[in-house]
């Protein structure tokens, strides 16, 4: 699970190297919205990722698109979520300790969810 979120860090980092708006908030809360709704709640990709992620073009939603789809359906995370709590999911998700090789953590994309679950 940590290196599934390791390579999550890395590609949102290397899409912001090319396309700035990824840390406004809009952007942000479309990444915690998807991760939340196809790993946190549910556990299972069991439905499409949104078009839109707030970004400037379609190219950038895209980006943005691919690798959420692809941090949801790694098969790390798949297994992690149908042997865990929402709760559980979520303390994973937001592991601190886990930064990208850059130094970003889950917050810089996706902001801290403080909910009970």
């Amino acid at each position: 699970m940590n290196d599934a979120l390791r390579v999550l860090l890395n590609a949102l980092d290397a899409t912001a190297a090319e396309y700035g708006e990824i840390h406004d908030t809009v952007v942000r809360e479309h990444i915690s919205d998807a991760v939340f709704l196809h790993f946190i709640q549910s556990g299972a990709v069991d439905r499409p990722l949104k078009e839109s992620f707030g970004m400037f073009t379609e190219e950038a939603n895209v980006a943005v698109r691919d690798t959420v789809s692809a941090f949801v359906s790694d098969p790390a995370v798949v297994a992690f979520a149908k042997a865990s709590t929402p709760r559980e999911r979520l303390d994973a998700f937001q592991n601190a300790s886990v930064t990208s090789d850059a130094g970003a953590t889950y917050d810089d994309y996706a902001g801290h969810l403080d909910i009970d679950l």
